[in-house]
């Protein structure tokens, strides 16, 4: 990108008779393509940058988020582990004199 915008602002040789090379300024035209090519560029670097930080934070998100489902899970066997405990600790027949 560089190179092109340095052709594009860099004065241009014309080759004469007898060996004479004469620079000529760049056009308008060229002036303004070497601006627009220089504004691409910016906002080219910019959106990097940007999709840099959003991978980031889509880590950081996923990561928080692979969290809080181990936490969930970890929780439930909790619960499980409880209600089992509960289960198989009070007698048959001691719950059905608990129900009635």
């Amino acid at each position: 990108m560089q190179n092109l915008y340095n052709e594009l602002t860099n004065p241009i040789p014309e080759f004469q008779e007898g060996g004479v090379i004469k620079y000529n300024a760049p056009t308008s035209v060229m002036l303004r393509a070497s601006r627009m090519l220089k504004t691409l560029a910016d906002t080219n670097d910019t959106n990097l940058i940007l999709i840099a930080r959003l991978q980031q934070r889509e880590a950081e998100v996923l990561s928080d988020l692979e969290r809080a489902h181990n936490e969930i899970e970890s929780y439930r066997s909790s619960v499980d582990s409880v209600s089992n405990i509960n289960r198989t600790d009070v007698p048959a027949s001691t719950e059905d004199a608990l129900s009635s």
